[in-house]
């Protein structure tokens, strides 16, 4: 099969699917709307919380189900319940995203334009689709398949950690420089670096880090990790540790050989030292 139902999560002792893993788009807006006395049906955000942990197929759904699930998604606010998604992971190994859920949404009909404008990322199909829904989708999928999402996401995720990486190496340097200088002005000693100094360097860092890191192809690996949170820092805190402790032994380093160079072996402190060592001659 395609792996979307797992027996051992999704399925009771004797192979039937249990409740609310899968469902027909009949029984599914019946669970989530409200109805008054005339049949007309309201959203219920509360019923939807309680239907959409649990799902994993909808069959015979309409495109009205596909923009319920979208806007159902977007507005839960099902992460706060801590005791509530304890509860889920501990019965059923359910699996909250502790942020509000991240949509993603094909379609390539007329119909689905509302739902793929409405998810955080709309997939529209290049050859089949319409214009409409191509218009209001987010990515185009110009061969129709549905592999290439999973190739979407593996590119998104290289990107990210490209400017990861690009980040840290950049402002690990920055911060050497910066502090050294700040040193040197604080304690009233020559700078080594001047401003055509710095220039160079950060011309030299940008295009050289950029061909670096952008040329680095992505690895399957990127997919095995979990999703990073919309609300989290781009600088994580071991970034932080990162450039904070390369950089103390950068501007260490440089201060010893700069001001401090008496403790080389084999070399002058000053020009009435003796000379020694293979090195000096």
């Amino acid at each position: 099969g395609a792996g979307i139902l797992n027996m051992e999560l999704h399925c009771d002792a004797n192979g039937g699917v249990l409740p609310k893993r899968a469902m027909e788009g009949k029984v599914f807006r019946r669970m989530v709307h409200d109805y008054n006395e005339e049949g007309e049906a309201t959203f219920n955000q509360d019923k939807f919380d309680e239907v959409w942990p649990y799902l994993r197929v909808l069959a015979r759904s309409s495109p009205d189900d596909k923009l319920t699930l979208a806007n159902g998604l977007n507005g839960s606010l099902l992460f706060k319940d801590r005791e509530r998604c304890a509860q889920l992971w501990q019965e059923d190994k359910i699996d909250v995203f502790p942020d509000r859920q991240v949509v993603a949404m094909t379609g390539d009909g007329t119909n689905d334009a509302p739902a793929l404008r409405y998810a955080d990322v709309g997939f529209a199909m290049g050859i089949a689709g319409t214009q409409i829904a191509k218009d209001a989708a987010n990515i185009i999928l110009l061969d129709d398949n549905f592999a290439s999402i999973v190739q979407a996401a593996k590119w998104g995720r290289n990107v990210f950690d490209s400017i990861q990486k690009f980040l840290q190496f950049q402002l690990t340097v920055n911060i050497s420089i910066l502090t050294l200088n700040v040193i040197c002005a604080v304690v009233n000693i020559h700078c080594p670096l001047t401003v055509l100094h710095l220039l160079w360097l950060n011309l030299i860092m940008d295009s050289a880090a950029s061909i670096a890191l952008a040329s680095e192809p992505p690895t399957d690996e990127l997919l095995e990790r979990p999703p990073v949170n919309r609300h989290d820092s781009i600088i994580t805190k071991q970034m932080l540790m990162n450039m904070i402790g390369v950089a103390a032994y950068e501007v260490s380093l440089m201060m010893g050989l700069l001001y401090k160079y008496d403790w080389i072996p084999d070399l002058q402190a000053h020009p009435t030292d003796l000379v020694t060592g293979f090195k000096s001659r």
